[in-house]
């Protein structure tokens, strides 16, 4: 498993991830984004590719304010998981992806 690299789209509230060559036939049911508490006051995102059960990537946001992001949609490409937030706080997600 690999460290994915990250892109922000702050402006539009987007994280970008690259898809590896290894799995370039990758469905949204292959991808996972979730949301869990760190502690009281914040929450991390981990986000996955993952195919017939094994993880090919992921990568681990810094923890962010508790409530401050909801995940609003996922879309995959021929190169790329785009995973949708939505800020319920003025937040840069350059300082948390």
């Amino acid at each position: 498993m690999s460290e994915l690299n990250c892109a922000v789209d702050n402006a539009r509230s987007m994280l970008i991830y690259e898809k590896p060559p290894e799995i370039a036939k990758l469905t949204k049911r292959d991808v996972s984004f979730n949301i869990s508490s760190y502690n009281s006051s914040q929450d991390e995102a981990t986000f996955q590719m993952h195919k017939n059960g094994e993880v090919f990537g992921s990568h681990q946001s810094q923890p962010f304010p508790k409530g401050a992001l909801k995940q609003s949609g996922i879309d995959v490409t021929s190169v790329s998981c785009i995973v949708k937030l939505k800020k319920n706080s003025p937040i840069d997600l350059n300082d948390y992806f």
